[in-house]
């Protein structure tokens, strides 16, 4: 059963710590789906292949425990201006802002989001760096990156 804050045995009674864990995340996800050999020319429906072949990253956002795909980006830079973009309409410059960011086996995106929270929300603060689980790792494939915030 998925877990929302605004649900009946919702965040309201919990901790403050465990608020944050659990309720007022927002969430956003590069994935890049591949399959087959490197120069794999995609046939009808085959969406994997032709995303690596065109470097076609969806970004993915969970709101209330459902996740959605809210775009789709061609490039590294496009989906870093893409994760920008959403964190800065989403949250405000103030004492409180919390991130996280995970990867699957991306380590260079670590530094990258540090410097994008640094310049964009100097208030905020970056509170876990992870590696993706095995589950989530194996599904999205190397080189997914998860980037998650929430305001107290």
């Amino acid at each position: 059963m998925p877990y929302s804050a605004s649900s009946p045995n919702g965040a309201s009674g919990l901790s403050r710590v465990a608020r944050g864990i659990l309720g007022d995340w927002q969430v956003s996800l590069i994935y890049q789906a591949q399959s087959g050999f490197p120069f794999t020319i995609s046939v009808f429906g085959d969406t994997a292949n032709a995303g690596s072949l065109l470097n076609v990253k969806p970004i993915l956002e969970l709101r209330d425990g459902v996740v959605e795909p809210v775009g789709r980006v061609r490039g590294r830079q496009k989906a870093l201006e893409e994760f920008a973009r959403l964190f800065t309409e989403d949250t405000e410059d103030r004492e409180g802002l919390h991130t996280a960011i995970a990867h699957a086996n991306a380590p260079e995106w670590v530094d990258v989001l540090t410097d994008l929270v640094t310049k964009t929300r100097p208030k905020a603060t970056v509170d876990l760096v992870q590696l993706l689980g095995a589950v989530v790792g194996t599904h999205a494939g190397p080189g997914a990156v998860g980037f998650f915030w929430f305001q107290d």
